[in-house]
This record gives C-alpha cells, sequence and structure tokens, in this order.
C-alpha cells in the first residue's frame, strides 16, 4: 500500500492549497487531512459523514463528488472513501484509486469539501509521477547474489604484488630530485648484447647496440660481416657483397 502525508488546512474565510507528487497508478492512498474551525484551531468535532471529496485529472471533466463513510480504526486497512478522527483535529481519509491513473506527468487537483459546516473546501494538486527503484532512492542494499564465483575472490600473489611495490619504492626514491632521476637514466649498468636490436627496441637497446658496434670485435671477409661479444662469441652477422661499384652490407641477423 503507497501513503502519502499531506496536510490540509481547511478554515473559514480561506481556500487552502497544496501540492504533493504520487506515482501514476498508485492504489490505497491515504491522505492525512488537519481540520480547522472558524477560529483557525484544529477541530476534533468534525463529523466525517459530512465530508466531501472531488478531483478533476488534467483535461478531463469534474468528478462527481464522492460521500466519506466513517473508517473503522486508525489502524485499518485501506477502505476507499473511508475517514476516520485520530486525534488533535487530525483526520484520516482514504482517497480512491481512480484518482491517480491520470498519467506520467500529469496533475490531479483533489477537492476536499466539507458541507457540514461553515468550514472552507481544500484543494490539494497532485503530480502524478514514473515508477521509481526504491532501493535507489531509500538507499536499501539490494538483496544478495545466490551465488558468488569464489575464483573471482581467489588470493592474490601478495610475494610477487610485495616485491613490485619495494621496486616502484626504490626507483620512486631515485626519482625524487633531479640529481636521482640523471642516476637512473644515465647511471644503470649496460648489459652485453645477445643479438641485435628488434624493430621495436627500446632506446637504451638501440644505444647499447651502437656502443658495443664501436668497441667489441668485429671481423669481415669478402662475403660476411660477423659481430662478437665481449667473450668473443658471435652475436650476429650480415652478408655483404662488393660489385666493384657498391659495396653492399645486409642487415644483420643471428649467427647461423
Amino acid at each position: 500500500m503507497k501513503k502519502l502525508i499531506a496536510i490540509i488546512l481547511l478554515s473559514v474565510m480561506a481556500v487552502t492549497f497544496g501540492a504533493e507528487i504520487v506515482e501514476n497508478g498508485a492504489t490505497s492512498v491515504i491522505l492525512y487531512v488537519v481540520i480547522c474551525d472558524a477560529d483557525g484551531d484544529p477541530n476534533e468535532s468534525v463529523t466525517v459523514t459530512d465530508l466531501d471529496f472531488f478531483w478533476v485529472e488534467t483535461g478531463a471533466a469534474l468528478e462527481s463528488d464522492t460521500s466519506i463513510t466513517a473508517c473503522s480504526s486508525s489502524s485499518a486497512a485501506y477502505a476507499t472513501g473511508t475517514a476516520i478522527h485520530l486525534e488533535e483535529g487530525l483526520y484520516r481519509v482514504d482517497f480512491d484509486d481512480d484518482c491517480f491513473d491520470g498519467g506520467v506527468g500529469k496533475q490531479v487537483q483533489l477537492i476536499v469539501d466539507d458541507v457540514g459546516t461553515s468550514n472552507r473546501t481544500s484543494f490539494l494538486s497532485i503530480l502524478l509521477t514514473p515508477a521509481v527503484d526504491a532501493n535507489k532512492v531509500a538507499g536499501a542494499t539490494p538483496a544478495t547474489p545466490a551465488t558468488i564465483n569464489a575464483a573471482t575472490f581467489a588470493d592474490p600473489n601478495w610475494t610477487d604484488l610485495a616485491t613490485n611495490i619495494d621496486d616502484i619504492e626504490t626507483d620512486t626514491a631515485a626519482m625524487d630530485d633531479a640529481a636521482g632521476m640523471k642516476t637512473l637514466v644515465w647511471g644503470s649498468t649496460a648489459t652485453d648484447l645477445t643479438g641485435e636490436p628488434g624493430d621495436d627496441a627500446t632506446l637504451f637497446e638501440m644505444l647499447n647496440w651502437l656502443y658495443k658496434l664501436s668497441r667489441n670485435k668485429m671481423t669481415q671477409t669478402a662475403t660476411e660481416s660477423q659481430f662478437y661479444d665481449v667473450d668473443g662469441a658471435i652475436i650476429s652477422e650480415a652478408t655483404v657483397s662488393d660489385n666493384g661499384t657498391t659495396f653492399t652490407r645486409e642487415e644483420y641477423r643471428a649467427d647461423d
């Protein structure tokens, strides 16, 4: 059951207006109405069977009045067209479901009239809204899934993670200032080559290759150029040729 709580003051010589929002198509809507006497004080003595209500939807004709009957108790289940005094001039009124089916975005005007006294008519403007996700609005926790894939929560490799964190901390500490950055970049020790750099070689690998070409042993015959590491093993070789006009060295490759 959807409940709407609103305060409508019915006072002598004045018309009271209010505004609320209700989900379009809502059923069992209950309003709580404060009815005041001629002096503007909450009136505990209003006869609920003297109350009528009307309503009009946007672009529609005024619906005929509905005479209100007495509700059995303040905690009774919703019963359309009933009302009961609660306390201090506060009355519960159960409105018809037809009042709230005009369509999303439209308005319905609710009219409460105390025909038995001099209290004036009261109007309540209702905006009909689309359905909403109650969990999102109320902040409720969604239901827990029936099953959870245990593999999703498998233990990580904490040893590798700790090592990686240590490496990051070491590198970060070295780069804390310009001097540290210079040391980290230019102070790195070059390793011996095991082959020629590929097309996607890093800048450091390219510089290392050029350095070793100028430093390490190299031999050349009429048909082949060979490049050695510091221990005298062939790292890479390239085919060479000379046709009397042009000397050609092919791309370095792995030792055959």
